[in-house]
């Protein structure tokens, strides 16, 4: 990922349709016994600290990089907060349900070293 901040460095998190979180979701409200098994990430957002949560900060994800008013190699905790789409194969454009979705490593956040 490219910063352009020189306090800015970044984490690097790939988030896609496939994660057993993302079709968990899609199984329990029941889009896929609908038919409806196409999914998408509408929008995406990292939250995340560097000091315990003691302050926070969000970035918005839609162009898909998490820069973090950090230098390279700090610690941060995160999670990244998504709306998950699904529709029916043959009506791409149609989307029959969003959901809020929470990745955070089944409660206790990700951890990484800033790149």
């Amino acid at each position: 990922m490219k910063t352009t901040k020189k306090n800015e460095s970044a984490v690097r998190f790939v988030v896609h349709t496939g994660m057993p979180e993302l079709q968990r979701e899609a199984k329990t409200r029941g889009w896929l016994d609908k038919g409806w098994k196409t999914l998408s990430v509408r929008w995406q957002e990292v939250r995340w600290t560097n000091d315990g949560w003691k302050t926070s900060h969000a970035v918005d994800g839609r162009e898909g990089t998490f820069p973090v008013a950090a230098p390279a190699g700090t610690e941060v905790e995160f999670a990244v907060r998504l709306g998950l789409a699904c529709h029916a194969d043959h009506d791409q454009k149609q989307v029959q349900n969003l959901s809020e979705v929470w990745l955070n490593n089944d409660g206790r956040n990700y951890r990484q070293v800033t790149a």
